[in-house]
């Protein structure tokens, strides 16, 4: 086996987060990856579902992180700062959203002792995914960027229930200008231990015309903020069944584990994809 091995990607190259594939091991289901976070320097949204322009569940809960700043017009302490995610637990994705409007609302659980709140992002009147998130506030130089926003109105603040909710019309031909980001953001790094699991598909060909569809977090957590530069690995075991599977990911920084992740996903016939 080379050193390094093409990512089988279905993604157009503006949404792939897999810059090469350094290992696998039929054997323990395991797979090692690599992203070059200096190259990554943009988000083109026509290259995930190119023909169905389906918005990714990252930046469903992107949007919804996004949505808890409308609290600053009811608790100061979000003014100025920037909600970084510590864990997700609990994540739900089953609806798919095409072009459409999306309206998330957040709750906030806890502030005094840990802030904590959970999310919804409804479609059309349905549920596309729902979860809860563990966060703290913190100074928003090199973690937020106008060029990343998945919010475009705030449409309500209850300060009685400590609920927000917000509005993203989302069109399927976005692109995310990454370059004001000095710290990548956890949802992306999600995403790419996300591509990362499914090159498992390289070592099993019964799984090349299978399609991988994201379901859920069971938990991640986020250790410490991820640089954008150099070079991001991801480590994956992947459990796969006839219908739907599970990944144990592990995102590695500088020899650091900066995230972790377990993830689970159904498995239908078709041209593989995620």
């Amino acid at each position: 086996m080379p050193d390094t091995i093409k990512p089988d990607l279905p993604h157009g190259p503006g949404f792939q987060l897999v810059s090469e594939v350094i290992a696998i091991e039929a054997g323990t289901n395991s797979v090692r990856c690599r992203l070059d976070l200096d190259a990554f320097t943009r988000l083109d949204n026509a290259g995930h579902f190119p023909d169905k322009r389906r918005m990714p569940a990252i930046e469903q809960i992107e949007a919804a992180r996004q949505t808890l700043l409308g609290l600053k017009s009811v608790f100061p302490e979000f003014d100025n700062l920037w909600p970084r995610i510590l864990s997700l637990r609990g994540v739900k994705a089953p609806g798919r959203i095409s072009a459409a409007t999306i309206t998330t609302r957040c709750v906030l659980v806890s502030l005094e002792d840990g802030n904590a709140a959970t999310f919804s992002v409804m479609s059309g009147g349905r549920l596309a995914s729902e979860g809860a998130m563990e966060f703290y506030l913190i100074g928003n130089d090199g973690h937020s960027s106008d060029g990343f926003r998945l919010v475009h109105r705030h449409t309500g603040v209850d300060a009685e229930s400590r609920a927000v909710q917000a509005e993203y019309d989302y069109t399927g031909v976005e692109v995310f200008d990454l370059t004001g980001l000095a710290y990548l953001p956890e949802t992306l790094a999600l995403e790419a231990m996300v591509q990362g699991a499914i090159q498992i598909r390289l070592a099993k060909p019964e799984l090349t015309k299978k399609i991988f569809w994201f379901t859920g977090i069971e938990n991640a957590q986020f250790l410490g903020p991820i640089p954008r530069q150099g070079y991001l690995d991801l480590l994956a075991t992947v459990q796969v069944e006839e219908k739907g599977g599970r990944a144990r990911c592990e995102a590695i920084y500088a020899g650091k584990t900066v995230a972790r992740a377990t993830i689970t996903f159904a498995v239908t016939r078709g041209k593989a994809t995620t």
